[in-house]
């Protein structure tokens, strides 16, 4: 692969994006090491030895095809705006398939030695002069990366295993790249709340054989007194949902199909005049995010309800609790929609050998 003649400066701990002034630029090491997993053309064209530790470059190919389809599937135009109206399922979903988001974790073994990242950064090139970004475009410009296809690149900062310099590694005898890959969501099926001692079937997507009886051992509505918040009322209503899986399933979770109500501003005593223009032109602040389930976040998060279950070991072997989205009213629990979900990885971990010099 042919690296481009260009002023290029890579630091420790920068994204692509930043000023790299005041900082120390990385001594740069070619290694265009080629390789395939999970599904995807991988290369690492460099990595860099920095004071604070080492960086390391990611581009992954992304098949023309496969984005194009996703876009015509999902009404995409080519600014990446969604030209239909979708529910939430149909969100996740989206997400879910996008192409260009590659879930995976990536750790070094530098001389024996493990070193986990500490920052990271990605970002995406399309082909053509208004795709993309001027920093995706001057990484395919240096790596010599071909400009007619879909790139996403990533770059990760290691840490040193150790905060002396007189321990860290001179040499680099031998170097790898160990990668797993993240969990993907597959949505199986949505059904309303059954009542307590009722079961429903529920199917592994992508797995006809494998049916499991989902048993409602208790369900209830729940209200939580909450502190207050800086002014911001926050939805403390929901429904909780006690059950048990059978066979037991590994990364199984439950979730409500609804948003839930978003935290809003309590009412402030205002003139009758300041409040008609504040109705009028809708001046009063909305908080962003939505109310899902936990009781974690302030006033610029979502809400969300946390819970354990309790009980004899007999009662709660097996069990688990789901909790619905938050809402400022009750929660009737026969107005609630599940969604089940089985999260499993795309394929295996794989380690990769960028230097070996033994």
């Amino acid at each position: 692969m042919k690296h481009q003649h260009r002023c290029w400066k890579v630091c420790f701990a920068k994204n692509y994006w930043g000023t790299q002034k005041g900082t120390d630029q990385g001594e740069e090491l070619h290694l265009d090491r080629e390789f395939e997993w999970n599904g995807h053309r991988w290369l690492i064209p460099a990595l860099y030895r920095c004071r604070q530790g080492l960086v390391v470059d990611f581009a992954i190919e992304v098949p023309q095809g496969e984005l194009r389809a996703y876009m015509e599937k999902w009404g995409l135009t080519e600014n990446g705006e969604c030209t239909r109206t979708l529910t939430r399922a149909e969100e996740r979903q989206m997400e879910q398939e996008n192409p260009l988001d590659i879930g995976f974790c990536a750790s070094l073994r530098l001389n024996g030695v493990r070193l986990h990242p500490s920052d990271g950064c990605g970002m995406g090139y399309l082909p053509g002069t208004d795709a993309g970004s001027d920093e995706a475009a001057a990484l395919v410009h240096y790596y010599g990366l071909d400009e007619t296809k879909v790139w996403r690149f990533w770059r990760n900062s290691y840490p040193w295993a150790t905060k002396s310099r007189k321990s860290r590694p001179k040499r680099f005898r031998t170097l790898e790249l160990e990668l797993e890959a993240e969990l993907e969501q597959h949505l199986a099926e949505q059904f309303p709340t059954p009542a307590a001692g009722e079961s429903v079937t529920i199917h592994e997507p992508g797995n006809e054989n494998a049916a499991y009886q989902l048993t409602v051992l208790d369900v209830r509505s729940e209200t939580l007194e909450l502190p207050d918040c800086d002014g911001w009322e926050r939805p403390n209503c929901f429904c909780m949902m006690t059950y048990r899986l059978t066979p037991k399933a590994e990364h199984f979770y439950l979730t409500d199909c609804a948003e839930g109500d978003h935290p809003r501003r309590k009412p402030r005593k205002l003139p009758l005049e300041q409040a008609a223009l504040a109705r009028k032109y809708r001046l009063e602040p909305q908080m962003e995010g939505d109310a899902a389930i936990a009781v974690i976040g302030g006033a610029d998060g979502p809400t969300a309800v946390f819970c354990t279950v309790r009980g004899s070991a007999e009662k709660t072997e097996g069990a688990a609790a789901a909790t619905s989205a938050c809402y400022f009213a009750p929660v009737r629990p026969e107005t609630v929609t599940w969604q089940a979900e089985f999260d499993r990885k795309p394929c295996g971990d794989t380690t990769v050998s960028l230097i070996c010099d033994v």
